[in-house]
Order: structure tokens, then sequence, then C-alpha cells
């Protein structure tokens, strides 16, 4: 292979599958890989994911996926982009730590806080910010139960992250969430664009201090770090 050419990575981390490649400029496939992830049911209703686990299987990916290919390929991976399921809500302490294993978008638990909400917001209004309709999936009234069940770890939590957001961060050290999931998180106003200070007001929390800022998702969020090369194999 030629040392001038460059190749991307792309990354989905399924709910129950991750799946990664590595394709030159002209879609031709140098590698794949694939890794399964467990869905864990603690009670009815309840669906969650441990995202060390996430992070665990996304690494062996990684690893599979340069481990297939000659060095001068990895050297020059130009950019990873990783999508994943959505909604999901994990909290992270202020170094990145799960607190909790990820409420993920299966999760109905939080049927009484999705009433709450609606109750205080209204539902034309509700619907005008959100562009959607409101249902236990999404993540407002997830973080509601979450600090309504659970104050000690809600006082703890620094971020709210997607799955590939905590992939993201494990590979940069950066916290952020893409617009398209943002959007679909129903705590963005598409009006504005912005964290919606009224859903925010409906379950008490500032969304512009637990929710990383919105990003395009052809954004250069960050680089590989070191610590992520030795677990990845990346350059």
């Amino acid at each position: 292979m030629s040392n001038a050419k460059n190749y991307l990575l792309g990354m989905d981390l399924g709910t129950t599958n991750i799946k990664g490649i590595i394709a030159d400029e002209e879609g031709n496939v140098e590698a794949t890989a694939s890794s399964s992830n467990e869905v864990l049911h603690p009670a009815p209703g309840m669906v969650e994911q441990n995202a060390n686990d996430w992070w665990k299987n996304v690494a062996s990916v990684f690893w599979s996926l340069t481990r297939q290919v000659p060095e001068d390929i990895i050297k020059n991976i130009k950019g990873i982009c990783i999508s994943s399921q959505t909604v999901t809500m994990l909290p992270v302490d202020k170094n990145g730590k799960p607190l909790r294993n990820a409420l993920i978008w299966m999760d109905g638990r939080s049927g009484k806080e999705v009433s709450e909400i609606i109750s205080a917001v209204g539902l034309p209004e509700f619907i005008r910010i959100t562009g959607g309709q409101p249902d236990r999936a999404f993540l407002p009234n997830k973080i509601l139960w979450f600090k309504k069940n659970e104050p000690e770890l809600f006082e703890k939590t620094c971020c709210f992250l997607q799955a590939s957001s905590f992939a993201n961060y494990k590979l940069t050290g950066n916290m952020t969430m893409d617009i398209d999931q943002a959007i679909k998180s129903q705590c963005l106003d598409i009006n504005t664009m912005e964290w919606s200070k009224t859903i925010g007001d409906a379950i008490g929390v500032d969304l512009n201090k637990l929710l990383p800022k919105p990003q395009k998702v052809h954004d250069v969020i960050g680089y590989v770090t070191e610590a992520a090369a030795e677990e990845t194999g990346l350059v």
C-alpha cells in the first residue's frame, strides 16, 4: 500500500452488536470486525447496559481491525466516526467514570415522569419545543427518574452521555454529543438549537450544565490519546 493513500474508520455501537470497518476513500474495504453487547434486565420494564463493557467491546473491535491491516494503513487513518443507539442516559462523574449502568432507549421505567413533565409544560408546547411526541424512551423523563430515585448519584453527576459520546470520550478525553442525538433526546429546543430551559425547568435541572454542547456530526471533536492508542492499536 502507498503511504499516500488515506483511510477512514467507521463504527456503529448498536444495542446488541458493535460493527467496525476500515475503508479507503473510494470505499474499498480493508478490514471489518464486530462484537456483541449484553443487554441487562434488572426488573420488569428496566433495560440497561454497562458502559465499561461498551468500551471493552469497542476497544476489542478497534484492536481486531488494526491487527488485520499493515501499519501504513493504520498510520494513514485520517478520520474515525462512531454512530450509536440512542437515546441513552449515562451519568458520569467529573472524571468521566460511569456512576451506574446506562438506561438505554428500551428502558420503560419513567412513564410516571413523562406525565409529570407534560403536566408541567403542556403537550402542545412540549411538541413545539422538541418536535416530537413524548415517550419513555427519551431523556427528560429518564433524568427526572434518576434525580428522584438515585439522588446521591445524581449529585455526583457531571454530565449525561450517549453511547457514542462515551466511546468518543474514551478515545479523546472530550465529552461531546452530536446534533442528531441532541435533537432525538427531546431536551433540545429545535427552534433555537439550544438546550431547552423550559424542559430543564420542568425536571429541575440546568441542561446546559449536564449535557455537552451539541456539535455537527462532521466536527473534529478531538484526537486519539496515548492511553486509548494502547488499548485499541490506533495511532
